[in-house]
């Protein structure tokens, strides 16, 4: 499978950014003013957005451990969990987000689930994940980050 060159510290600055469109789009989606089909709009592309950061969060942890800075081209997020390169230490982190092995095995590839949550043979069953745990997430890599590398492109 194909690897890219990953720099973390892009990463963050990219998940916070997810963090904060998700909080905006959970308070939307929270408030009563907001019409049935703007919030079925909000909770699939919530679904898709926090998917998407999960996988770029434990991309970035799979680099930090890494002696090479890559990661595995793969939206999978078990492959990911289980590559060689992650430590530990790093999944003592993750476990601390509730992320662990066994949630992965009931969670794949939430973001390819979810992105195609609408064709007819899509199990129709969306993953979302809070932008409280999302934050946690972030601040792990952040304490992480001092002793990471980075390789720029």
């Amino acid at each position: 499978m194909k690897s890219v060159e990953w720099c973390s510290l892009q990463a963050i600055s990219e998940l916070q950014g997810y963090c904060d469109l998700v909080s905006e789009w959970e308070k939307e989606i929270e408030s009563t003013e907001v019409c049935k089909d703007r919030k079925c709009a909000l909770i699939d592309t919530t679904a898709i957005m926090s998917s998407y950061a999960l996988e770029i969060a434990i991309k970035s942890f799979v680099s930090m451990d890494s002696s090479h800075a890559k990661v595995e081209c793969t939206h999978d997020l078990l492959k990911l969990y289980d590559n060689k390169d992650m430590t530990e230490d790093t999944r003592g982190l993750l476990k601390q987000a509730g992320i662990t092995r066994q949630f992965l095995e009931n969670n794949r590839a939430p973001f390819i689930e979810n992105r195609y949550s609408m064709d007819n043979n899509a199990s129709g069953k969306l993953v979302t994940y809070r932008a409280s745990s999302l934050r946690k997430l972030v601040q792990l890599l952040n304490d992480k980050l001092p002793e990471a590398h980075c390789i720029h492109f």
